[in-house]
């Protein structure tokens, strides 16, 4: 991408993207799921709406850091977040708060280290310069950010809250050992949670139904790059060869001046060609690829949200074994146990069910979105191909 800046200028004019309102409603639940319980990593406090955008980011020597606009009620504020920060911070959401039912966002990767830019600004010029190596990154960034912020259950948690609002944090070293801990644990328990036949039908098939769903779209998505990068390989093609052509034409003495005139005039159309395949490999990343890749990490979320529920299934199970073996005087402690358990996995598969639904019912809308995108946008790509094609023929007969 970045070995013809003039290439990208043309190639980013057009490329339609996924807003940020488009990344922030896919399985966020729309402020849903403040019934479930908080953990004991961050209290509950009462709902606000937080706004938030990412203006830009920076490459700093160890890490990037992204500058937010945030808004809650009638405050506006810019804060910096490193990209760590906001790592650790989704694997407390993940890892430590009790999210029982609900639907984590899916952490987006790193931006990627542009060669020979050691400083990458969002502005008016980047994506002329970058492509959408800066703008991807940026809108992922984005809509996993406004989708815990829109999220009541993980809005209201205050390590959340802080994160997402705050100028300064506070050292989180302590609770970033904690937090290794539970990922270590969490391993162990997903584990012993494999072993478990689901009872619930309903749940069984959601849960094949992810797992097949998950492998078929990481599939996509590696297929689809390949072949996005293929069209960008194409278009470096061209761009040699139309060098080559412009250097022959230089070469050709006056009495071949004719064909000198055909040589340029055919790298001039290699040149929009090449333009024209930049802008179709932008575009499908842009819409098919990038949705591919997104729903594959949200696929992900929801399988981890539905052992979630199986690891309550399995307290569930182990309450009413030890009930069977508690001694008489016991069962009164043994039964409310088994009922806590109960009432636990009972709200937990309701508010999975409930975000279940909301997410395969976004995730349907969302894919014949992007699908519609992609078409439109390769037609649009093929008709303006075929249009230089037309044209360049024209041209190299003008000049018999």
């Amino acid at each position: 991408f970045t070995r013809d800046v003039s290439a990208n200028v043309m190639a980013t004019e057009n490329v339609p993207v996924p807003s940020a309102e488009e990344l922030t409603s896919v399985a966020t639940g729309g402020g849903r799921g403040g019934g479930e319980e908080q953990g004991t990593e961050g209290e509950s406090r009462p709902h606000e709406v937080i706004k938030l955008k990412v203006t830009g980011f920076q490459l700093s020597a160890k890490d990037f850091n992204y500058q937010l606009e945030v808004e809650v009620g009638a405050e506006k504020k810019t804060i910096t977040r490193q990209y760590n920060d906001l790592l650790w911070l989704h694997r407390v959401v993940s890892k430590n708060l009790e999210a029982g039912g609900n639907i984590v966002p899916p952490m987006p990767a790193p931006p990627p280290r542009v060669p020979d830019a050691t400083v990458m600004k969002i502005g008016d010029h980047s994506r002329s310069l970058f492509g959408d190596q800066t703008e991807i990154p940026r809108l992922a960034m984005e809509g996993f950010l406004q989708a815990l912020a829109s999220h009541q259950y993980f809005s209201e948690n205050h390590i959340v809250y802080s994160y997402l609002t705050r100028e300064q944090l506070s050292d989180h070293d302590q609770h970033s050992a904690s937090s290794l801990w539970t990922q270590f644990s969490k391993v162990i328990s997903d584990y012993q949670i494999s072993s478990i036949v689901e009872p619930d039908e309903h749940f069984s098939r959601c849960l094949k139904g992810v797992e097949k769903r998950t492998a078929a779209l990481h599939t996509c998505s590696q297929d689809f790059a390949r072949m996005c990068h293929s069209w960008q390989n194409f278009a470096c093609s061209l761009m040699a060869v139309t060098e080559d052509m412009r250097l022959l034409g230089n070469n050709e003495e006056s009495r071949n001046e004719q064909c000198a005139r055909y040589c340029f005039k055919f790298a001039e159309g290699l040149e929009e060609d090449k333009e024209y395949s930049h802008a179709a490999s932008l575009d499908s990343m842009t819409t098919i690829g990038f949705t591919f890749d997104l729903y594959h990490k949200y696929h992900e979320q929801v399988k981890e949200m539905l052992f979630r529920r199986l690891s309550k299934v399995q307290l569930l199970t182990i309450a009413s074994q030890q009930l069977e073996k508690t001694r008489p005087d016991k069962r009164p402690i043994a039964e409310k146990a088994k009922e806590d358990a109960q009432k636990t996995l009972d709200r937990v598969s309701a508010t999975a069910k409930d975000e279940y639904v909301h997410f395969q019912h976004e995730y349907t809308n969302q894919m014949r979105m992007r699908l519609q995108a992609y078409v439109e946008a390769q037609v649009t790509h093929c008709k303006r191909s075929l249009e230089n094609i037309n044209k360049l023929k024209s041209d190299l007969e003008a000049i018999l």
